[in-house]
């Protein structure tokens, strides 16, 4: 939740959290790109380690990535992933002008 906030008030994006524990990641990942997101990210086992990772999955920047394997997730800390949102989040960001 720590992350999310980060990215919330960095950001300003809104964030979806799915806890559905009766899917399987794939499943998730799958939603996920279907209904639009572009980033997502994984708290997997990997939230323990003395320097937290998180799996991030970049849905439309990374030309390998298939949301139904979960094994292409990225680890990265996050300040890793928060330098990769920084970049990568311009190009979904809306330019309204009067």
């Amino acid at each position: 939740m720590h992350l999310a906030n980060v990215i919330r008030n960095r950001f300003g994006e809104d964030i979806l959290i799915d806890d559905r524990s009766n899917l399987t990641i794939g499943k998730r990942l799958l939603t996920a790109k279907t209904i639009g997101i572009p980033f997502i990210l994984v708290a997997g086992r990997n939230i323990i380690d003395v320097r937290p990772k998180f799996e991030l999955f970049d849905m439309y920047n990374d030309n390998d990535n298939n949301p139904l394997n979960a094994k292409q997730g990225r680890l990265m800390t996050q300040a890793d992933v928060l330098d990769h949102l920084n970049i990568h989040l311009k190009q979904f960001r809306l330019n309204i002008t009067d």
